[in-house]
């Protein structure tokens, strides 16, 4: 008789635009395909064609894929609030249980029937799969509770089917509603290990609520361990200097004008007065707003000496950072790239939840003071800043990195850790 093949459940959060979020899902099948060729992977319905094709991928609907078709209903009842809330939650909770059973029947109902919606094809992946694996990122809050909801019910119901479930490189809170805080409370002591991406923040939140934690370990972001992918680049004509910048400011944004205009003078006149090259990187890919707020910096700083580097695979966007002196941006996984490629660079950030996740990276590498809130700052600070770093990042490279690989070897245990858990299970 034929040997069943292993199968993993890969909650990704990163198919559609988000070249960060791609990175970590990126890194973490290749590195689970590189363990064991032969391991079926299945990956979220949202898993973009290029990684499919890679890495010989499925695709499943994840939960809230599954809830998502029925936003609709709840549009038409948004004006009666207590209503709204009270039925969602009646609906979800209905869902939920309807996929939990429908996972025990599908042995049967595969033999008599042959379904295609999503329900049952959940139903069926969560039947078929020895562990639930969360890629890492930071979707486990109250900013976006909808998701954290369903992928905290996801793994209930997996560890209700007594499978494995592992988070890895996760990124917790904030928490402040009440419906999240008893799915935390239920879901994670059974989580079988958690792996958290930043040193202190995550655990600290999740020990402060009372929360116990069967096996856990601070270990860095599933994207430390990213290769690069070597890709041609046009030469350029000699800088001083040249500046990674990233941008991705929401116009919707407290402070929207003041906060572009500071990146705006510093560009001007780092370009200008310093002979700076300016390399843009787009980190979201799916949808153009970040492209075209780059574009009116450049307008509106009257940039000349600049290139837009816009790419679907991060690996490449590792790559093309590689020769930059400093970096400034606002996006954690441009962050995460310029240190793994020993830059020295700012880490922008505005709010208490994005302050965690820059001070919370930046912790590795004892360099907190790099994280700068830009609603306390201006240019003339953010301009002294960078030309020290370029003057002197070569005292800076060879400890970032040797940092960075540090971090990478931690994170890349997980995954024999993973795959031994699971042959230790069957």
């Amino acid at each position: 008789m034929k040997k069943k093949k292993k199968q993993i459940m890969l909650v990704n959060m990163g198919g559609l635009g988000n070249i960060g979020d791609r990175a970590m899902s990126l890194n973490i099948i290749r590195q689970f395909r590189e363990q064991d060729p032969e391991i079926n992977l299945m990956v979220g319905a949202h898993t973009n064609d290029a990684m499919i094709t890679e890495f010989c991928l499925t695709r499943y609907p994840l939960l809230f894929h599954c809830f998502a078709r029925y936003t609709s209903l709840e549009s038409k009842i948004k004006h009666f609030p207590l209503i709204n809330v009270f039925s969602q939650t009646l609906f979800y909770i209905t869902e939920t249980i309807f996929i939990f059973i429908l996972s025990f029947l599908t042995p049967i109902l595969d033999k008599l029937f042959h379904f295609s919606f999503m329900e049952y094809e959940l139903a069926k992946t969560i039947n078929d799969s020895e562990v639930l694996f969360f890629c890492g990122g930071g979707y486990i809050n109250d900013v976006g509770s909808f998701e954290a909801r369903s992928n905290l019910a996801l793994a209930l119901m997996l560890k209700l089917r007594g499978k494995l479930v592992i988070m890895s490189g996760q990124g917790f809170g904030p928490f402040n509603t009440i419906l999240t805080k008893i799915l935390l409370r239920t879901v994670i002591p059974q989580i079988d290990l958690i792996t958290f991406r930043d040193k202190i923040n995550s655990k600290k939140i999740v020990e402060s609520m009372n929360i116990n934690l069967k096996s856990s370990e601070c270990v860095g972001d599933d994207a430390s361990s990213l290769p690069e992918k070597i890709i041609f680049t046009p030469t350029l004509k000699p800088y001083s200097y040249r500046i990674a910048v990233n941008i991705r400011i929401s116009p919707f944004t407290a402070n929207f004008s003041k906060k572009i205009k500071i990146i705006e003078d510093l560009l001007s006149e780092l370009s200008n007065n310093y002979d700076f090259h300016i390399d843009f990187f787009i980190f979201e890919t799916w949808r153009p707003w970040e492209k075209e707020l780059v574009q009116k910096v450049i307008r509106d700083a009257n940039l000349v000496n600049y290139t837009i580097h816009q790419t679907e695979d991060p690996r490449e966007a590792l790559y093309l950072l590689k020769d930059c002196d400093t970096a400034i941006g606002i996006s954690y996984h441009f962050i995460v790239f310029a240190l793994k490629q020993g830059i020295p660079c700012i880490a922008i950030y505005s709010g208490e939840y994005y302050r965690l996740k820059m001070q919370g990276l930046l912790e590795w590498y004892d360099k907190t003071a790099w994280a700068v809130d830009i609603d306390d700052s201006n240019t003339k600070e953010l301009l002294d800043i960078c030309l020290a770093l370029s003057k002197e990042k070569l005292t800076y490279t060879n400890i970032l990195r040797d940092r960075s690989n540090e971090i990478s070897n931690q994170t890349s245990k997980i995954i024999s850790k993973t795959i031994d858990l699971i042959s230790g299970s069957n």
